[in-house]
């Protein structure tokens, strides 16, 4: 769809679908072997079918068998080897429990080099353009609840109430299916509208049993009432309409942040930045933009003046920070906006330094 131009501040451009590529190696190996003693001529070849076949492996190997003949003889000594590294891969994958949290890429960054990272570590990024802003006061359109349905589905919006969590996922369902929702709800149905934490922590087909339930309850409201009832109960979520960083907060910044050891997390809004601890349950201390005289990055940190207090003092945050490039560059925009709408004083600096040793 078309943006209008007086909303394009409010997009970004997204890295998503970075799905990995697939290991082909042990069928490189087992193609190598078979046109080996059928036709060398395909051996060139070999790279580009195992890419093309990766998914179908059994498939692949039947259309052979029915051109050719039955697959030569393979030594097991290689075999043990590839099945070894594949089945060690796997389960390093599988204990990966980290929330992906999806930001915009700053936009002074080159694409190219976002390529070269993704492409490096075997993975295949795709680009898209969507909401990288919520100002407040945002209305439920369609483009919204569908931003929201993805915060929850990752998990980076965190809404802990089970009922709530059930309500989510009915309105989702409807929603998609169009009114047309089939009377049986499975698991895996529910599984893609909540996080993998609360299906881990919750019974999957009692859950879907109870959403079935929800949905019945549904009947001739209105799509955009939907809209509106899905993104009420979003927003009573502390994680609301934020782009979420993982972060500490330096020991010396614990006289103004009670708690210090329990911030985790920085979430920011256009209200300002917020910290939170692990859960993500509640706000730890909460930072306005209104109050900031300056604010910037440099390798691996992330920081802001403001001031505090009647008398208007300077204090400093310093948060380190992995992503602190993305953070700086969501701060960039949600004060930028503001400026423009004099919302705020046009005296906040932004800061960017770059040690290169």
């Amino acid at each position: 769809a078309e943006i209008p131009k007086q909303k394009a501040s409010l997009y970004g451009l997204f890295v998503v679908g970075n799905k990995p590529k697939p290991n082909t190696d042990a069928l490189e190996n087992r193609l190598k072997n078979f046109y080996e003693h059928y036709d060398v001529s395909k051996l060139k070849h070999v790279n580009f079918i195992a890419q093309t076949w990766s998914e179908d492996e059994d498939t692949l190997f039947e259309q052979l068998r029915e051109k050719y003949g039955p697959e030569p003889h393979r030594s097991k000594q290689p075999q043990k080897k590839i099945r070894f590294f594949a089945k060690t891969k796997t389960k390093k994958s599988e204990n990966k429990k980290e929330i992906h949290f999806d930001n915009p890429i700053p936009w002074w960054v080159y694409l190219g080099d976002v390529y070269m990272h993704y492409a490096l570590n075997g993975e295949d990024p795709r680009f898209t353009l969507k909401r990288k802003i919520l100002r407040d006061m945002e209305r439920p359109s369609a483009e919204i609840v569908l931003h929201m349905r993805e915060k929850v589905a990752s998990g980076e919006l965190v809404v802990k109430d089970y009922k709530r969590v059930t309500d989510l996922a009915s309105i989702s369902l409807v929603l998609i299916n169009k009114g047309n929702v089939p009377e049986t709800i499975t698991a895996s149905m529910v599984s893609n509208e909540v996080s993998k934490t609360f299906l881990q922590r919750n019974d999957p087909k009692k859950f879907a049993n109870n959403v079935s339930k929800a949905i019945s309850g549904l009947k001739g409201i209105s799509r955009q009432e939907l809209q509106a009832k899905y993104y009420t109960i979003c927003k009573q979520s502390p994680c609301f309409g934020m782009s979420f960083f993982r972060c500490r907060v330096g020991k010396s910044e614990s006289s103004h942040v009670s708690d210090v050891e329990k911030v985790k997390f920085s979430g920011v809004n256009h209200a300002g930045i917020h910290l939170f601890g692990k859960g993500r349950t509640h706000i730890v201390k909460s930072f306005k933009y209104g109050d900031m005289k300056e604010y910037g990055a440099e390798n691996g940190k992330f920081w802001i003046i403001y001031h505090f207090g009647e008398k208007r003092k300077l204090g400093k945050l310093t948060l380190f920070c992995k992503d602190c490039w993305h953070l700086h560059g969501v701060v960039y925009d949600y004060t930028n906006q503001l400026m423009e709408k004099n919302a705020i004083r046009a005296s906040v600096q932004s800061v960017r330094r770059i040690n290169w040793d």
